[in-house]
């Protein structure tokens, strides 16, 4: 069953269940209809109260026809607008209403954005988690930077060191050496 045939009265239903359950209400309705006096306002009041109490619709399509015998009931001055009973919605169901000239076209552009929403919501979850993972590797690296004693100049600073060092040692032995010589030659200062 394609999405062109979830349609009763101008309305798309986007799963064949809620069709199903649509359009048998549309038949109970065509029943009431065809075995009632629908111009008699006692006779639709009470049919308008029966259902109600036993909740038998459930569907956009018995919810308009409890509202006609609603209105009905109250523009025949059956009973005042604040003294009949409401009508409750126990399920919403998800619903297109389209116009009827030309069901299909509009059902494929609604299709059309539901899957390019459902797209663009997948894309943004995507990078979230790119922008947390490369936020946690970032955290992690200054961590590790502010943490260790070692850094990229660790090796090229130790290296400067033990070459003064090494300079230092040379200098303090030909220092000792030099006195050692004037002391022999007698030369002080």
């Amino acid at each position: 069953m394609g999405k062109n045939k979830f349609i009763i009265d101008g309305y798309v239903f986007e799963t064949s269940k809620d069709y199903e359950s649509a359009r048998k209400e549309k038949e109970a309705i065509e029943y009431v209809k065809s075995k009632s006096d629908m111009r008699n306002p006692q006779l639709v009041y009470k049919i308008y109260n029966q259902l109600i109490d036993k909740g038998t619709f459930k569907t956009v399509i018995g919810y308009e026809f409890l509202r006609e015998l609603q209105k009905f009931s109250i523009e025949n001055g059956i009973v005042a607008k604040d003294r009949i009973r409401n009508i409750t919605v126990k399920k919403q169901d998800i619903i297109k209403k389209v116009a009827p000239e030309n069901p299909s076209e509009v059902a494929k552009r609604a299709e059309e954005y539901k899957e390019k929403y459902e797209l663009e919501k997948a894309g943004k979850i995507g990078y979230r988690i790119t922008i947390g993972v490369l936020a946690a590797v970032i955290a992690v690296m200054l961590f590790i930077t502010y943490r260790t004693p070692y850094s990229i100049f660790t090796n090229y600073e130790n290296k400067i060191i033990n070459k003064y060092e090494h300079w230092e040692k040379e200098l303090s032995e030909r220092e000792k050496k030099i006195e050692e010589q004037e002391k022999k030659l007698g030369i002080n200062e």
